[in-house]
Formats: structure tokens, sequence, C-alpha cells
């Protein structure tokens, strides 16, 4: 979330909101059905091939990327090939989370201007102090025990801290921020109206659905 917000306050003054917000959604959930579909054709495969049910599959975290996924893809011809691209494409995935981790960081620490004895770092100290950090910060990944800390890391930071803070950025925006004053300032920025349909689905729907899926992931 942070990566998004840290992005678009880069955007151009009358940058249409509504057209970015239509095409961020819309590739995102295309995306994801997508990989679903493809996920679930190589468990359903490979579970009918050991003669397993597939909830017995790792279906999600680590294991899905480092053990289902090359097993997979060492029952398709030319699976070496396969097995490169697929690596190198997750590379590149995350490259370009990182990029958008360290931005956020970055750009907070220079919006804010933050000073250490009178000393205000500029933007390529404060991004090289940034992926130090990270960078020390992953070295703790690839001793014996990293990948159980990877597993842990997988399931306690993000999808619970990414639904909580959603539900209560919807509760801040709705009802402590409100709605009206969001559109105003949408209003002025990009000379767009926001649609009722909008604003509906913030006020009756986003949030019971945030409040039930954070519940249901703590759980």
């Amino acid at each position: 979330m942070g990566f998004l917000f840290s992005f678009s306050s880069h955007n151009i003054h009358n940058q249409s909101i509504l057209e970015s917000t239509y095409i961020i959604t819309g590739i995102t959930v295309v995306t994801g059905i997508f990989c679903a579909i493809t996920v679930f054709t190589y468990m359903g495969y490979m579970a009918h091939e050991q003669g397993i049910p597939i909830s017995e599959l790792p279906l999600s975290g680590p294991d899905l990327v480092f053990v289902s996924y090359p097993t997979a893809l060492s029952m398709l011809p030319l699976s070496n090939v396969f097995s490169v691209l697929f690596f190198l494409n997750l590379s590149f995935l995350g490259a370009d989370s990182l990029f958008g981790l360290i931005e956020s960081i970055t750009d907070f620490f220079l919006e804010e201007k933050i000073a250490i004895r009178g000393y205000k770092p500029g933007p390529l100290v404060v991004r090289a102090f940034v992926v130090i950090l990270v960078l020390a910060g992953g070295f703790i990944l690839t001793t014996d025990g990293g990948f159980h800390y990877l597993s842990i890391y997988d399931a306690y930071t993000t999808i619970i801290p990414m639904l909580t803070s959603c539900f209560f950025e919807a509760i801040i925006f709705v009802y402590y921020y409100k709605i009206e004053k969001i559109e105003v300032g949408i209003l002025l920025n990009c000379k767009e109206h926001m649609p009722q349909y909008i604003k509906n689905f913030l006020k009756y729907i986003d949030i019971p659905i945030l409040a039930v899926l954070a519940s249901v992931s703590v759980i």
C-alpha cells in the first residue's frame, strides 16, 4: 500500500485518478485470476499424478515457489529452459518490489525533511542508507534457518498487516476524514467527480469485507 501512495505523490497535478484506479485495479484482478488458474491447474495435475488430495500440497508461501513450482516445471518439455525463465522472472519481480519498498521509505524521509544534528541528507544519501539497511536485514535469510525466517515473515507480515491497515484506512477515510472532503480534493486537483457507486462501496461494502477478511486471516 505504501508504494502506491508514494508513487501517486509524483503524479502530475491534473492526473486522472479515476483512470489510474481503473487501470491498476483491472490489471491486478486479471493478473490474480490468471495466476490462480495457472497455480491450481498445475497443483491439480500434481495431486492427480501423486494420488493425493490437493489440500496436502503447499499452495502458498515459500513452499509454493521453491518446492511446488520447480516440481511442476520439471514435468514440462524443455524443463530447464522454463525453470530458468521462471526464476529469472521471479528475480525481476523481487527487484521490482524492492524499488517500491525503497521509494516508499526514502520519500517519507525526504518529504519530512528529517535532519540529524542539523544535517539534512540528500536523496542519494537517503537511498544509499535505505538500500544498505534492507541489504543487511536480508542477510538473515541466507543463514541455515533463512527459509524458516522467510516462512514466518510471509505468514505474519504480509496478509494480516495489509488487511488490518486497509480496514483502518477505510474507516479513517470514510468516517473521520469524510468522503466529501476527498471528493473536493479530487475535484480541485484532478477536475473529476467521484462516482456515486465508489462512495457507496466505500461506505457500505468495503469496510465489512475488510473486517471479515482481517478477522479470518488472524484466526
